[in-house]
């Protein structure tokens, strides 16, 4: 007899074995169609385990029809369709809970030891072995000819279908879903905070096809429902929340949801996405978008299970931190819901709040978790048991396998599974980039402590993936620190990411990876934006140094870099907006500096009111002009152009505009389509097989040049929503802090680095040049047409 087995420390919970077995079966895009279970154990210990067919044959012994049967060939039961009578009775019997009835098949599901999860795994977790030798069957790497054809004299699964891997053939199985609009759930969700209502939307085709979902979604519905002036946070503003049509497919890391809302740290247009599993549940209930409008009198939460959409009360939840909201509702409503939450800080309107979900994965930017807070509401709770057409099954399958084993053989793939993020930690302090004692220094003589050699040998306890991805970068870790009064402090978190070491450990001069991974589990626990809240924390502990924030307002505590405990308090103090301190600092630098007054604005280290992330750019006029452009403000996700700096001129203008405008069109269409960039950045996949996948999954055929055009749409768009709602936008909102021309860089490579003011405008003429722009920065009626958005330049009057 042969049975699964699995190495279950080595697993990610990436759930690709899952979605691929129900793929195969039913060509249903569901880990819930699967005849395996992953399983999560968080906040701690921050385990996954696995329920797998033991071919105990239980199944087989209460089986009334006998339709249970050993196949020798296979050393596995099946079930044989023409005697099953689908009574239910295997599926009660089951000691492992993994076998179900599916709604379309005339019989029960079980494993088959067909393979293929085997096959799929991306750390070789699976095998198939000989239960009485233990002897390996099936290991990893040999399975890729598996199918579901039942072996010779053996009746055929109903539902199964077989794929061919080397000729990448495939058969779509019957009674698959079924939509008139291929690639996406179909339905919007449209949720009025205010009346208490929930109503459910066909989404319209043409959103679809010209905005494709997550950032595109995002865009649209923020310039088309958000009233001119409105206030962030306010009643009239909008919260959409979006997947995108490669969220959920079999398609590596399509994991990435998109929130959006007009940004109460800018007052201009706001984004920020999140891995984990979420999207993918979002699809699984049936819906693309959710629209939150309104305002609650009291706290809620949304429960969404497939088609029951309610607004519950979320009194009881009120005021505790994200994770442990997350945990109470999944407690409370089942570990298979997914969970997003806001902290403390979101519920008292710090303009950087977060989102969070799976226990450590952040919509971080732009303050959205604010504007949750606003509209009292403070969870999103997410089941389905559906899913999604598309248009040619088998291509889909042919092209998902060829991209899980891309990513399998890159040269990097080791690397960012054994650190993620963590592992260009040190290389960017070796270029001089690495932000220091807020960003009046780009190295850091004791970075050893912070590299990913040291992180994964002290702290790190396993590896965890988002949703279908093989990279796995997340890491959980668990820490134990001592302060400096002898307090002993401890925590589960998944991470540090590399932009949390840089701000809260760089940025604020940590000592060890233990405290920035303490510090880290604070900030996601109240809420906060580590990136937004560790550069606020430097730039406070700055100013008390000059004198420009006395004592006597932070209640006569002595604060300083590199004081665990003076961080510690000045999070608690933010998310809290408790006293005068709590107040400043909870609107942000920009806002904070204008009432320090000084020389506070010059060294905050912000553009359009966004703190800038782990990149200091005074050697790097690329990456500076990256973040002066961004239409969120200083964030390095739209255009991470630091590599373009190191081939060139570092400090040079020609070339880098037209590197940033290629950047910002290109990596911004991953949060659209909704998947994670870095299996195209870290593992060099083809940028062309993202748009052959959404050309399988929707039925209509795109180019990555068509792709680029509609991303080149949706930034014209969001640059229109910055000039419709923040008065005199152009030019001076997109001037970096004063820091990168008034203070060269002190020390390490980088040493006497700064760009001049010159430059700095020298920069901004060629890009509003090839953004066919004014020479104030402002889209022309021209481009806004060239691009389909007719109805944006006779709004904004375009000239």
């Amino acid at each position: 007899m042969n049975q699964l087995a699995a190495q279950e420390p080595l697993c990610t919970g990436c759930r690709t074995c899952e979605l691929l077995c129900a793929f195969s079966r039913f060509g249903e895009m569901n880990p819930r169609k699967a005849a395996l279970r992953v399983h999560g154990e968080f906040p701690a210990p921050g385990a996954y385990h696995l329920s797998l067919c033991t071919q105990c044959g239980e199944c087989a012994d209460v089986c009334p029809t006998e339709a249970i049967g050993l196949d020798e060939t296979r050393g596995a039961y099946v079930i044989d369709p023409e005697l099953c009578t689908d009574c239910g009775v295997c599926v009660d019997a089951c000691p492992e809970n993994v076998m179900f009835t599916h709604r379309e098949a005339a019989t029960p599901i079980k494993c088959d030891l067909c393979g293929e999860c085997v096959e799929i795994c991306p750390r070789g977790v699976l095998s198939v072995v000989d239960s009485g030798t233990g002897a390996t069957v099936v290991a990893a790497g040999t399975a890729a000819a598996a199918t579901h054809a039942a072996p010779a004299g053996t009746a055929a699964a109903v539902g199964a279908w077989a794929t061919n891997s080397a000729a990448g053939a495939g058969t779509a199985p019957a009674g698959g879903p079924k939509a008139a609009l291929p690639g996406y759930a179909g339905t919007l969700l449209r949720v009025d905070l205010t009346a208490g209502t929930a109503v459910k939307e066909p989404l319209p085709e043409v959103l679809a096809r010209e905005y494709l979902g997550g950032r595109g979604f995002v865009a649209k519905l923020l310039w088309d429902e958000v009233p001119a002036g409105a206030d962030p946070l306010g009643p009239d503003n909008r919260v959409i929340m979006a997947s995108g049509p490669l969220a959920g497919a079999f398609v590596p890391a399509g994991a990435k949801v998109e929130f959006g809302a007009k940004s109460p740290a800018t007052g201009g247009y706001g984004d920020s996405n999140m891995g984990g599993h979420l999207a993918a549940e979002m699809k699984y209930a049936g819906y693309d978008v959710v629209v939150f409008q309104g305002a609650s009198p009291t706290p809620v939460y949304l429960y969404i299970d497939d088609g029951r959409v309610e607004l519950r009360d979320a009194n009881k939840y009120w005021g505790q931190g994200s994770f442990a909201t997350e945990k109470a509702l999944k407690d409370d409503l089942g570990e298979d819901f997914q969970i997003a939450t806001i902290g403390p800080a979101g519920e008292n309107l710090v303009r950087y709040a977060c989102i969070s979900h799976d226990f450590g994965r952040q919509a971080g930017r732009t303050g959205i978790g604010a504007v949750l807070g606003s509209k009292k509401m403070k969870a999103v709770a997410v089941r389905g048991s559906r899913s999604f057409p598309a248009a040619d099954p088998g291509r889909v399958m042919k092209l998902g396998k060829e991209m899980f084993a891309h990513c399998a053989a890159a040269p990097l793939f080791k690397e960012w599974q054994d650190y993620g993020t963590a592992s260009v930690t040190t290389w960017v302090n070796d270029i001089g980039c690495f932000p220091t004692r807020n960003f009046s220094t780009s190295y850091y003589e004791e970075f050893e402590r912070f590299s990913g050699e040291v992180m994964r040998e002290s702290i790190i306890v396993n590896d965890k993936a988002c949703y279908a991805c093989p990279l796995a970068c997340g890491k959980y870790s668990h820490t134990k620190v001592k302060t400096a009064s002898g307090v002993e402090l401890e925590a589960h978190v998944e991470g540090p990411e590399y932009e949390t070491t840089a701000l809260v450990g760089g940025n604020c001069m940590l000592g060890s990876m233990e405290e920035v991974a303490y510090v880290n589990w604070v900030m996601d626990e109240l809420g906060l934006d580590t990136i937004s809240a560790g550069s606020t924390v430097a730039w406070a502990l700055e100013c008390l140094e000059k004198g420009l924030i006395t004592r006597d307002q932070v209640e006569g505590r002595e604060l300083t870099f590199g004081d665990l405990e003076s961080v510690l308090w000045l999070c608690e103090k933010i998310a809290a907006r408790d006293g005068y301190i709590g107040r400043l600092l909870a609107d942000g630098t920009r806002l904070a500096a204008a009432k320090v007054g000084g020389d506070s604005l010059d060294f905050a280290i912000q553009v359009k009111g966004l703190e800038m992330s782990g990149y200091d750019s005074r050697n790097a006029t690329a990456m500076l002009l990256s973040y002066m452009t961004a239409d969120i403000g200083a964030a390095h996700n739209r255009s991470w152009a630091v590599t373009h700096d190191l081939a060139t001129e570092r400090r040079g203008v020609e070339g880098k505009a037209a590197k940033v405008v290629e950047l910002q069109h290109t990596r911004p269409m991953f949060d659209t389509l909704g998947v994670c960039r870095l299996q195209w950045i870290e593992l060099g996949m083809p940028v062309e097989r993202y748009a052959e996948m959404l050309s399988a999954l929707a039925g209509v055929e795109y180019t990555w040049d068509d792709l680029l055009r509609i991303s080149e749409k949706v930034f014209n768009l969001t640059r229109a929503f910055n000039v419709r709602e923040i008065p005199g936008y152009g030019r001076a909102m997109d001037l970096p802090p004063a820091r990168v021309w008034k203070d060269p860089v002190p020390t390490g490579p980088s040493a006497g680095a700064s760009v001049p003011l010159e430059t700095v405008h020298a920069l901004l003429d060629d890009y509003y040049r090839l953004r066919g722009w004014t020479e104030d920065g402002l889209p022309t009626a021209a481009k806004l047409r060239e691009l389909g958005l007719d109805d944006v330049a006779e709004a904004l009057g375009a000239g």
